[in-house]
């Protein structure tokens, strides 16, 4: 137990991380974090929803709303059990920075990619890791 928790932790620093060096915004950073779940604001240019249905039509990447005062201000994203691995971290930030681009918001890919390595920087490779 002990190892997956301190793995989705890991996965977790890494992928805020590159979210924030992309230039997005963590919603409630170090407020009530997750290890499990990143909230990340919605950029202002986007509408939320229709990024989501096109990110998983384009890309094969599901990404949740949220729901009540946080419709349409956040999407959550998961990073749980199986998916918690560095692989599966940085195809997404990789895919994720390249949708908002195609989708016209401002983001930072290459600085997002090399946060997220450098969360990962020293770290066992996956198949030193005990699910």
């Amino acid at each position: 137990m002990q190892n997956r928790f301190e793995r989705h932790l890991q996965v977790h620093h890494a992928l805020n991380a590159g979210l924030d060096a992309m230039g997005l915004h963590i919603y409630h950073q170090t407020d009530h974090e997750m290890p499990m779940v990143t909230c990340v604001e919605i950029p202002d240019q986007l509408d939320g929803d229709q990024f989501r249905e096109t990110f998983l039509k384009d890309f094969g990447v599901e990404i949740s709303s949220s729901f009540g005062s946080l419709q349409g201000k956040i999407w959550r994203i998961g990073t749980m059990g199986y998916s918690a691995q560095r692989h599966f971290i940085t195809n997404f930030i990789a895919l994720f920075g390249a949708a908002l681009l195609q989708a016209g918001a401002s983001v930072d890919l290459k600085a997002g990619l090399d946060a997220t390595a450098a969360g990962f920087a020293n770290q066992p490779s996956p198949e030193e890791v005990t699910v």
